[in-house]
């Protein structure tokens, strides 16, 4: 059951932080499931497989002339989120008794609260795969009109040995049904890629590049919003590309998904002239 948890946190002093914190949040993921299963933790870390988890970069962190400047009197975030059911369960647990405090990159923060419900916040949430994949929409609802996603995070994708830090339907779409059949009860075809390559062209967008110093020698990544318009109507792959839409909102999309890139907001139109146009 695909899970995301927001935590609040709180500096326990003072303290100006890196631009980027996303690899420490990977770390502190990890030490966390670490103090509960090491061995889990260890295979995890050591895997060469596509991580079923995602972490955030420090949220609400102001930046300033030297840096990013966190203060004890007020509050931060950060997002863990798991599709996985080993992981989905350790959220949970979590989200009822999560970790007292964790360090960032130097920087000692107290966990002040824990959420997986989506009216606490609004990054928050769960879902059953039954309801991902809503097999009761494929016969009965017409196939969407038009795909778009919100790249709320730095985003990137890896394709040939090459960093892609463009949205392209091939890439969005493969990332995700790859993660989608490495996690799912259930698989998606894998030529869903197929069909994004061919049948899915971009619509409107309005991105911006950004440069992420934080790993070695730097990536550069996009964030904004893009949409997708497909030039075939087939109602089954296109309620997949829904579904895997749905499924970006906990696995995130593109490379390194589990140190803070790759965090989106995904939308379909249910049928043509509703909602935004694309």
């Amino acid at each position: 059951m695909p899970t995301a948890l927001v935590l609040t946190l709180r500096p326990s002093a003072p303290a100006t932080v890196a631009p980027y914190l996303g690899r420490a949040a990977h770390a502190a993921f990890l030490r966390a499931l670490g103090a509960r299963d090491q061995a889990f933790a260890r295979r995890l870390h050591d895997s060469g497989a596509l991580k079923p988890f995602a972490t955030s970069d420090l949220l609400g962190a102001s930046r300033g002339p030297q840096g990013r400047m966190v203060a004890p009197d007020r509050t931060y975030g950060m997002r863990w989120s798991a599709i996985s059911p080993e992981l989905d369960e350790c959220l949970r647990d979590w989200a009822a008794t999560p970790p007292t405090e964790f360090d960032l990159d130097g920087t000692l923060f107290r966990v002040e609260a824990a959420t997986i419900d989506p009216v606490a916040d609004s990054w928050a949430g769960t879902a059953d795969w039954s309801e991902l994949i809503a097999l009761e929409q494929v016969g009965r609802a017409p196939p969407p009109a038009w795909f778009a996603l919100h790249f709320v995070a730095p985003t990137t994708f890896r394709s040939n040995g090459r960093n892609i830090p463009l949205p392209l339907p091939e890439l969005v779409f493969g990332s995700l049904v790859e993660r989608w059949n490495g996690s799912a009860p259930i698989p998606l075809p894998a030529d869903i890629r197929r069909f994004a390559a061919e049948h899915l062209v971009i619509g409107t967008y309005q991105l911006q590049s950004e440069r992420v110093a934080a790993f070695e020698g730097g990536e550069t990544a996009f964030t904004g919003r893009c949409t997708y318009v497909p030039t075939n109507h087939d109602r089954y792959y296109l309620h997949c590309c829904a579904a895997l839409l749905r499924l970006a909102f906990f696995s995130g999309v593109g490379a390194k998904t589990s140190m803070g890139f790759g965090a989106v907001r995904g939308e379909a139109a249910p049928r043509r002239g509703s909602g935004p146009q694309p």
